[in-house]
């Protein structure tokens, strides 16, 4: 029983470094974040945070032999500090689901 419990927690540690060293590599040598901080200046020279993060939205629903098909465009949507949409970019990623109609 001590040695299953052990080896329980020592497959818990391992992936927590696991999943730890990825995140931290994937930063490092990608330099990737799914949220990232840009500054901006206006016109009073006042610095404002701008926020991206990714969003699928709908761009296609069909029916095809009794199944509906929904498509998603994923964008890269940037916001200012008060939620309000700067610009919206389409990437090539898409995202299919079907499901019975």
């Amino acid at each position: 029983m001590f040695h299953r419990i052990k080896s329980i927690l020592f497959f818990m540690l391992l992936s927590g470094a696991l999943t730890f060293s990825v995140v931290y590599w994937g930063e490092v040598l990608l330099g990737e974040n799914t949220t990232q901080t840009v500054t901006t200046e206006s016109s009073e020279q006042l610095e404002h945070d701008i926020l991206f993060f990714l969003e699928s939205k709908l761009v296609k629903k069909e029916t095809i032999k009794g199944y509906v098909i929904e498509t998603y465009q994923e964008y890269e949507v940037y916001k200012d500090a008060l939620g309000n949409v700067v610009k919206s970019i389409p990437t090539s990623n898409y995202q299919y689901l079907r499901y019975k109609n």
